[in-house]
C-alpha cells in the first residue's frame, strides 16, 4: 500500500518540492529514511540521541523528518550529527 501511494502521489510531490533529494545532498537509493514518532520511542532523550549517534556512523546519509515531539531535543543537540539530514515532516 505504501508503494502504491508513493507512485500515485509522486507527480504531485515532484511539482511541489522539485528535486527534494538533491536539495538535501542525497542520491536516490543511497540514503536511509528514519521515522521516529511513537511516544515509547521518543520518551527518553538519551535513547533518541543514542539511536541518532549510531545512525550517524553507518556511512550512508540519513533523512530524518523530525516529529514535533522531539524537535526541541534535535535543535539543541543535533548539530554534531553531520550525516543526518533533519527536515520537517
Amino acid at each position: 500500500i505504501m508503494r502504491d501511494a508513493a507512485q500515485v502521489f509522486y507527480p504531485r510531490a515532484k511539482a511541489l518540492y522539485g528535486d527534494f533529494l538533491a536539495q538535501h545532498g542525497l542520491i536516490p537509493n543511497q540514503y536511509l529514511l528514519l521515522t521516529m514518532h511513537r511516544a515509547e520511542t521518543t520518551a527518553s532523550p538519551q535513547a533518541v540521541l543514542g539511536l541518532l549517534e549510531t545512525l550517524n556512523t553507518i556511512g550512508l546519509p540519513v533523512l530524518f523528518p523530525v516529529h514535533p515531539r522531539i524537535r526541541p531535543l534535535v535543535a539543541t543537540t543535533g548539530s554534531f550529527l553531520k550525516n543526518i539530514r533533519f527536515v520537517s515532516p
